[in-house]
């Protein structure tokens, strides 16, 4: 099924790759097209966002440091 086929919710991978514009334009109407209708879709987006914007920043901080890591830090417990 593709995205201009999809009558539920769009799924979380394909916000990401909306997010960093690697979709096809056929797909990134379709997605801005159901955006404008559902809140909740939104809200997963905005949410999104944040968190990529987040990792971004801490990936920004932790090369300036020099440090240098293929995963991010796991919390232990």
């Amino acid at each position: 099924m593709t995205v201009a086929e999809q009558t539920e919710h769009v799924h979380e991978s394909e916000l990401e790759l909306y997010l960093k514009d690697q979709l096809s334009k056929e797909s990134l109407a379709t997605i801005d097209a159901h955006l404008g209708s559902c809140q909740a879709c939104s809200s997963k987006l905005a949410e999104q966002d944040k968190c990529l914007w987040y990792l971004a920043e801490l990936n920004k901080d932790a090369a300036r440091d020099g440090e240098r890591r293929r995963h991010p830090r796991l919390a232990t417990h």
